[in-house]
């Protein structure tokens, strides 16, 4: 059944391709029509070149090799003397053969850089996935790639990170103690000898926790066997700051001598406060998150609901989120453009009566801010992102549902990880991804009153998140001058360029891990409570 439903999805979205390649083609001879008294015999071609350029930019090289031949047929008939006729002379040989050649060689180059960057996609997505701290340095010893595990273990950003110094960066110490170890790394680029590296260190972060961990160095050599730098791995194994060092366990027990993950540690989850599996698929997918040695859960398989990836619906009446089509990643980038735009012309002023922006006892929080200010939502991160601790990034929770698809193709363009899922659908799988994002560093976006509202009321599921994870949650709102407030049911804003916009942060809450039914539903409404006092609509 997956294979059958696999493969008439794949096919719908072929016949969709061909569709969309035969209406530009028409859409290009329509637009001649008008001017060919002018044009007459000139550039037959013109207007089917940005068809094939399209073409091969958005659906791949092979699909620019079909709409370079089907243009050739029109522009034969129409524009090539003598007119309605399939019939040519040795110029409009040359004609067609210099459109053939050039069709040809974009596609070519498309399809090239669209595998490109398939395999970078590919080669980030796996170690971004590892959890261990991954660095790798060039031949003069510059930093050019530092995951997310080692941005927690140095709280150094990546940005800042990238292209410095190895020794000004890492700050390593011994497994005594003593003495530093920061310009072991340019010695062993100087030379091939890298067994007298030590294999425990301590890693030191800017606030002076240490971490003890395993490290194991390779050389990085290209196809011709010439050193391009070197490869670092530390496999954390304690901390010496008196802290926990038990492993955070999701779903279920790892092992006894399971690695710690990261701080702070989670709680188990609480059945009673998640809720049951949605269906006997989901509890398949949980058991599928098997551990390994060290004690770190190994991901799902490829069909599985969990890695977010288009799949077929296994059992009668499973949900499953709606994949990004093609047209919607057109529509995300469009959209990308235009609130990017919008948001640079953005005047902001932060009101922060509780001082949020100046603690320093929170790692890790969960934003919330209501449906209908999504639009400056990236422009809220940029800002209240810039504070003492350095994440690996920020996750949002969106609805499983077509308009959730084209959302997460928006999130995408802006470097935000989308967790699938609602109140209403996938919502207990939902909270368990979330929680895998926090052991991986992330921070939580959350619109408490999406997907279908009511508008301005405060679901469960923020507060279930916060009681599981132990986190701070920040509820966060602005108010614009000058918007376009459109007739949904969140009655969602729009902001006009150059608007004056106020942020306002309200008073952080945390919800107890042992908190009852009725306790929750105290502080859910103290938090709607929180949440409507910093909205202002008019």
């Amino acid at each position: 059944m997956a294979a059958n439903y696999s493969a008439s999805n794949g096919q719908n979205q072929r016949w969709s391709q061909y569709a969309w390649i035969v209406a530009g083609i028409l859409f290009a001879t329509l637009i001649r029509f008008p001017i060919q008294p002018l044009m007459r015999d000139a550039a037959p071609f013109l207007f089917y070149f940005p068809v094939v350029v399209g073409t091969a930019i958005v659906f791949g090289r092979k699909f620019g090799l079909l709409a370079t031949a089907l243009s050739i047929l029109p522009a034969n008939y129409f524009w090539m003397p003598p007119e309605n006729a399939f019939e040519m002379n040795l110029s409009d040989v040359w004609h067609i053969f210099d459109f053939s050649f050039a069709g040809f060689s974009v596609s070519w180059l498309s399809g090239t850089v669209r595998r490109r960057k398939q395999l970078e996609e590919h080669l980030r997505a796996t170690l971004a996935s590892v959890e261990d701290a991954i660095v790798t340095i060039d031949c003069c010893g510059r930093i050019v790639y530092f995951n997310a595990i080692s941005r927690m273990l140095t709280e150094v950003h990546g940005n800042e990170a990238i292209g410095r110094k190895v020794n000004r960066t890492l700050n390593l110490l011994a497994e005594n103690g003593e003495p530093s170890l920061n310009g072991t790394f340019q010695r062993a680029l100087a030379g091939d000898d890298l067994e007298n590296l030590p294999r425990r260190v301590i890693i030191v972060s800017k606030s002076g926790k240490r971490y003890r961990a395993e490290q194991k160095t390779s050389q990085i050599l290209d196809a011709k066997g010439r050193k391009l730098g070197l490869a670092i791995m530390f496999r954390r194994l304690g901390c010496d700051n008196g802290e926990s060092s038990a492993p955070a366990v999701i779903a279920r027990e790892g092992p006894p001598n399971a690695m710690p993950l990261k701080s702070p540690p989670l709680a188990p989850l609480d059945m009673a406060v998640i809720g049951p599996c949605q269906s006997p698929v989901e509890a398949e997918d949980i058991e599928a998150h098997k551990f390994n040695e060290r004690g770190i859960r190994v991901a799902a398989p490829q069909n599985s609901v969990l890695t977010g990836k288009r799949f077929a619906v296994r059992k009668s009446g499973q949900v499953v989120p709606h994949c990004v089509r093609w047209h919607q990643s057109l529509g995300a980038g469009a959209i990308w453009v235009m609130v990017t735009g919008v948001s640079t012309t953005i005047r902001c002023r932060v009101n922060d009566p509780h001082g949020f922006m100046t603690r320093k006892d929170m790692r890790q929080v969960i934003y919330c801010t209501w449906h209908n200010r999504l639009a400056l939502s990236m422009k809220l991160h940029s800002i209240l992102g810039h504070r003492h601790f350095q994440t690996a990034g920020l996750a949002g929770l969106v609805s499983a549902s077509r308009d959730g698809a084209f959302l997460s193709a928006i999130l995408k363009r802006f470097g935000v990880q989308s967790v699938r899922g609602s109140t209403s659908r996938r919502g207990p799988q939902a909270l368990r991804e979330l929680v895998t994002m926090i052991e991986r560093g992330y921070d939580i976006a959350i619109t408490p009153d999406g997907p279908k509202g009511p508008c301005y009321a405060v679901q469960d599921g923020v507060l279930a998140l916060a009681q599981v994870t132990g986190l701070p949650v920040v509820p966060v709102s602005y108010h614009l001058d000058r918007k376009i407030q459109l007739k949904s049911w969140d009655r969602f804003q729009i902001p006009m360029p150059f608007s004056p916009c106020e942020i306002t942060i309200g008073r952080v809450m945390q919800v107890p891990r042992k908190s009852s039914q009725v306790e929750r539903e105290s502080i859910r409404r103290e938090f709607e409570m929180e949440m409507l006092a910093i909205t202002r609509d008019q």
